[in-house]
């Protein structure tokens, strides 16, 4: 990769981020380049990912040979010979990248509103992951303010609403590029593409044509910050094509350019070469952002980020609460007043009072059963109370959900746990906590099927999680590794992700594996079952991290991204995406 005039040099990981460092010693800025690589961990399908489902989409409308394969058509639609030739050398969907503005336009010809459509679809449910919360902090409290993406989402602003003091200046339409200047006194989100909402560009004009008035901006941008390219595959010619005809040491420094798993593409690099750029592998998006914090803002800690989402939780909930106070006709008032009452005796009296004055409340009552078995144990009354608030509301799924961990933890009553966690994710297919205590169920009874069902039910949960740490994916990683040790496989890949979960920090919840380790841990070596008490203990309380750190078990085990499913537990696709 270092040989020829028009390759670029490759750096390591290392090395880049210790050039970062020093730059960022030195006072000079970044501008970050964000494409669609670096919101996957959010939730979000890559541009290559979403291309191949609409190939499929278009090929299966308009292809009328029943018997033409789609990598036949698509190589001669897309006029591309070489499309999808590879074999397994790597997966379809990266070729459907680079013809991206081609496969939208022919499969969304004459409706592109219902291109738009699926686009939000693609998108409702992201998060901000860990990497673009990092890079909130960052934008806040250094000088380094700049994201130019071809990405349409909202990432970077939602992570500034939640981890940041100030808001971002979004500059999401060509018409008003001329507000994108280098001297700004807040974080500037340049969308070259578009807003989501503000018609995105995706046919083959707009992508490779960089809107009348980003040629400016963008130059006068990349003359005071250093372009850092994360997740960005530079198959548009709008972006491309700007840093291709930007005149060579127009840039300060260099370009650093990171990829994931393939190098850029000849042309690329070539661009990369023209700007004296190098070409840097990285793990990942999150990952990398984990490590450059450290050279720009050496005393941030990953807990500050759930400190920032509590601290926006708390202030939030001083509002809601002043606004009962103007309106105290209602359960929540209750509910409230329950929750700030440490003294349990008062508490429950709290609760007994407010069933008297809003006999209907499902809620209340579903609340009043969870305290009566998880602090009174007072198991009999904790059924009749869930009975009742499903009685009130049959179609509460958390309630329904609730209702299945009392039967499965306290009664053993397995089977009709089953049917009432089947009914919550009928409710909310959706529910990460309905499908891990699912799981959960299936390793106290482990008869039939069970642990056959384990491995596709907590890589949903891994999904579902989009990027986020949380204790109900701690425990659904847990199972992973209980399940594989009484299967006798290694657990190793659900204890990789475990480790570098743990370290990132998350709010504890209230849960007990006491009766899960009373099931499992007799059929496991003895040795190893002293291991997974100290990991269930340090999943559910941070106090005991630093006693699994001591172990000498726990220090061999290696890390993996808890956001990504272990190998051997990918499920299916029939898509092939």
């Amino acid at each position: 990769m270092t040989n020829g005039e028009h390759s670029p040099k490759e750096w390591s990981e290392k090395g880049l981020l210790a050039e970062i460092r020093k730059l960022h010693q030195q006072g000079r800025s970044l501008a970050f380049i964000l494409g669609a690589g670096a919101s996957a961990s959010s939730g979000i399908p890559t541009g290559g990912k979403l291309a191949y489902g609409w190939l499929q989409e278009w090929h299966q409308r308009e292809c009328l040979e029943p018997d033409t394969d789609l990598q036949s058509w698509a190589r001669e639609q897309l006029k591309n010979p070489a499309f999808i030739t590879h074999q397994d050398a790597k997966p379809a969907y990266q070729d459907a990248a680079s013809h991206y503005a081609t496969i939208f336009e022919r499969r969304f010809a004459g409706d592109y509103t219902s291109g738009y459509a699926a686009l939000e679809d693609a998108m409702e449910d992201a998060a901000p992951s860990v990497g673009y919360s990092i890079l909130a902090k960052i934008l806040d409290e250094t000088h380094h303010r700049v994201v130019v993406t071809t990405n349409f989402d909202n990432l970077v602003a939602d992570a500034m609403a939640i981890h940041a003091s100030r808001s971002p200046l979004i500059v999401g339409h060509e018409a008003l590029a001329g507000f994108a200047r280098p001297q700004l006194r807040r974080p500037l989100v340049a969308k070259i593409h578009r807003d989501l909402h503000l018609a995105p560009k995706n046919d083959r004009e707009g992508v490779n044509t960089l809107g009348q008035g980003w040629g400016n901006s963008l130059s006068q941008l990349f003359q005071y910050s250093t372009p850092l390219v994360l997740g960005y595959g530079g198959n548009d010619g709008s972006l491309m094509g700007f840093l291709n005809d930007l005149p060579a040491g127009h840039i300060p420094g260099r370009l650093f350019w990171c990829y994931r798993d393939e190098p850029p593409a000849q042309n690329v690099l070539a661009t990369i070469a023209k700007h004296s750029g190098v070409i840097v592998k990285i793990s990942g998006f999150d990952e990398f952002m984990q490590e450059l914090v450290k050279q720009v803002l050496p005393e941030f800690k990953l807990g500050q980020l759930v400190r920032d989402i509590d601290q926006l939780a708390k202030e939030r909930k001083e509002k809601y609460r002043e606004a009962i106070k103007k309106n105290p006709d209602s359960w929540w008032v209750v509910e409230l007043a329950a929750q700030a009452e440490t003294d349990m005796d008062k508490r429950e009296a709290i609760y007994r009072e407010g069933l008297k004055k809003f006999p209907q409340s499902a809620e209340l009552a579903g609340n009043f059963a969870n305290f009566l078995a998880d602090q009174r144990h007072d198991y009999d009354e904790a059924e009749r109370y869930y009975r009742k608030a499903l009685e009130l509301d049959p179609s509460h799924a958390a309630h329904t959900g609730n209702f299945a961990n009392f039967l499965a933890s306290q009664r053993h009553d397995y089977d009709k746990a089953e049917h009432y966690y089947r009914k919550a994710l009928e409710l909310g297919p959706n529910d990460p906590y309905a499908l891990a205590n699912f799981a959960h169920l299936r390793l106290l009874r482990r008869q039939g099927d069970d642990l056959a069902q384990l491995p596709a039910m907590l890589a949903q949960v891994i999904t579902l999680a989009k990027g986020q740490a949380s204790q109900i994916l701690a425990e659904a990683l847990f199972y992973g590794v209980l399940s594989q040790a009484l299967g006798q496989h290694s657990p190793t890949p659900y204890l990789a992700r475990l480790k570098r979960l743990l370290a990132l920090s998350y709010p504890r919840g209230d849960w007990d594996f006491t009766p899960l380790f009373d099931a499992v841990l007799p059929d496991i070596d003895p040795e190893q079952a002293q291991h997974y008490r100290a990991l269930g203990a340090a999943i559910l309380d941070a106090a005991a991290l630093p006693a699994l750190g001591a172990l000498p078990w726990w220090q061999a085990v290696p890390e993996a991204d808890p956001f990504t499913l272990p190998e051997e537990d990918q499920p299916p696709s029939a898509s092939g995406v």
